[in-house]
């Protein structure tokens, strides 16, 4: 069974004070290599889940590349979702979706 997940639109927002937020956060994979912006993803590796169910990882992180807290708000845009649900994981919060919208996480990452 090849199944193909695409990330249409991932957006990153900061929620912190007026100043330069480049270089901030970066979306990174397990081993830390950096996913340039505007990458389009496809995920088609398909493994057993923990409860009998099939699950896709994308195996993206958002990292704080600076040397203090940062508070941080995602912002996942699913255009399409034709079966199956999306488990949204951020900031130490998980949540399950089976239909398409826009969903947000916030939370303060560590250096």
């Amino acid at each position: 069974m090849k199944v193909t997940f695409c990330l249409a639109l991932l957006s990153l927002c900061m929620v912190a004070n007026a100043q330069d937020t480049e270089n901030v956060f970066r979306f990174v994979t397990a081993d830390g290599t950096e996913i340039p912006n505007g990458t389009v993803l496809t995920v088609n590796n398909v493994k057993d889940d923990p409860f009998g169910g099939k699950e896709l990882t994308s195996g993206i992180y958002l990292q704080n590349a600076t040397s203090s807290e940062t508070g941080a708000k995602i912002t996942l845009d699913v255009n399409t979702l034709s079966s199956g649900k999306i488990q949204f994981c951020m900031l130490g919060n998980c949540q399950g979706y089976s239909e398409s919208g826009t969903y947000t996480k916030q939370g303060v990452l560590t250096a």
